[in-house]
């Protein structure tokens, strides 16, 4: 018999002390000029569009996630200017998971390309009106 869901979340955070916090997705928000954003294609998510980021680890900073996924993901060189909105799990019809989560999008202006990142192989990106 399997176990009940409330024994598999206590047997997973047994070696945890304390209560048990959010996990935080940062995404970095870029325009060009003032009417289009940038949208990456998700490999993960089966090459659905969405806007450039990461898992915040500890220690990171908001906008210093959004800049590194910004690289990472579009090649190009951001610099974060504002927090826009941190959104919760519980608003958006995700499956269950063990973890709960937030979800947060800064602006960034757009530097310039990075001509040395060597990250995500094949970036696809897209400017949309």
């Amino acid at each position: 018999m399997a176990p009940a869901p409330q024994e598999i979340r206590r047997g997973t955070f047994t070696c945890e002390i304390g209560s048990q916090a959010p996990k935080v997705y940062i995404r970095a928000v870029m325009f060009r000029e003032a009417d289009e954003i940038l949208l990456v294609s998700d490999k993960i998510d089966g090459g659905k569009w969405t806007l450039p980021g990461g898992w915040a680890d500890v220690g990171q900073t908001p906008f210093g996630v959004a800049a590194k996924g910004a690289r990472e993901e579009t090649r190009l060189l951001a610099e974060p200017r504002r927090l826009l909105a941190v959104f919760d799990k519980r608003e958006d019809p995700h499956p269950p998971q063990l973890s709960y989560m937030h979800k947060a999008f800064t602006h960034c202006e757009i530097r310039r390309v990075d001509p040395g990142h060597n990250g995500n192989v094949g970036v696809d990106r897209l400017f949309i009106p």
